[in-house]
């Protein structure tokens, strides 16, 4: 590669990986928030269960009443889980893209350092 290329290549990437970093972080935060409103529904929902079932039925073992909560509350895991898919990606997305800029200023450091060598 070209000196002029890798100058250009380096300098595109030290512009556009900050605004990536900084898209990716608000979208972990809106990820999060979805994760923590499913997650809390479930709670929420499993709770609910419980005590209805407890109320309804109170002859029924511990058992019989976790197992009938974690059945009603199903669908509400399932978007729970998700959610957490989602919010677990967006990490390891914003963490590559970190690691990606760090990679680029270290590029560009020894580039720099380069150039000085050659022109001193």
């Amino acid at each position: 590669m070209s000196d002029i290329t890798e100058k250009q290549e380096i300098d595109k990437l030290l512009r556009e990986l900050p605004s990536r970093i900084e898209k990716t972080q608000t979208l972990l935060l809106t990820y999060r928030g979805a994760y923590n409103e499913a997650k809390a529904a479930y709670k929420l929902k499993l709770a609910k269960v419980k005590l209805e079932t407890k109320i309804n039925n109170p002859d029924a073992t511990q058992t019989d009443v976790d197992s009938e909560a974690i059945v009603q509350s199903e669908v509400e895991r399932l978007a729970m889980v998700a959610k957490e898919s989602e919010y677990r990606k967006a990490q390891k997305d914003l963490e590559r893209i970190k690691n990606d800029f760090d990679s680029v200023k270290e590029r560009a450091a020894n580039y720099r350092t380069e150039i000085k060598r050659f022109q001193g």
